[in-house]
């Protein structure tokens, strides 16, 4: 039985096909942000240690008593950042970009990678923004409780028609549909 049978008056594979394409784009703006992060952060980096007074403008800048130690964990953290959401970026591109060979050529097997990957996504990002705001003492957390809301409910809503999609696609094809022991 379908969870799905249609996404927003279009058929499952259209809608399906478009969540695929905007998945894609999603994951071109995130490398494009992030290596533009990376440069910037490098930029910051090799300016700091050529010109120490740089630091010093960089903590007036951001009006907090940091001392430096702080200010260089802030800087490794936006630089993992930045290296983490490059690989998610790389590997949401890979598996979109199976999904729409998978919907264009009804093969359900590559439909499976998007399945899988989604849900590892979204728990990487909710544990990152979890723990952002537990150290980072977030006194006005209500930004990300919102963020990390939204971001669950649409990924939860995304996953189940592309789950309803393959499900189609099995049955299409003629796959089994349960493992026999």
């Amino acid at each position: 039985m379908d969870i799905f049978n249609s996404i927003c008056c279009y058929k499952l594979k259209t809608g399906c096909q478009v969540l695929g394409i905007l998945s894609i784009i999603n994951s071109l703006l995130g490398l494009e942000i992030m290596i533009n992060g990376l440069i910037a952060l490098g930029k910051v980096g090799v300016e700091s240690y050529n010109r120490p007074e740089n630091l010093q403008n960089l903590q007036d800048v951001l009006t907090l008593d940091e001392t430096e130690h702080e200010i260089e964990e802030l800087y490794s953290t936006a630089l993992s950042r930045c290296i983490i959401y490059i690989m998610l970026s790389l590997i949401s591109l890979v598996t979109s970009s199976l999904l729409i060979y998978g919907i264009h050529q009804a093969k359900y097997k590559y439909i499976l990678p998007t399945l899988v990957w989604n849900p590892i996504c979204l728990t990487i990002e909710t544990v990152e923004i979890i723990s952002i705001v537990i150290l980072n003492h977030c006194m006005d957390c209500n930004g990300y409780i919102v963020e990390m809301s939204a971001n669950i409910l649409i990924s939860l809503l995304c996953w189940l028609c592309v789950f309803s999609h393959w499900k189609q696609v099995k049955v299409m094809v003629g796959a089994p549909q349960k493992i026999e022991m």
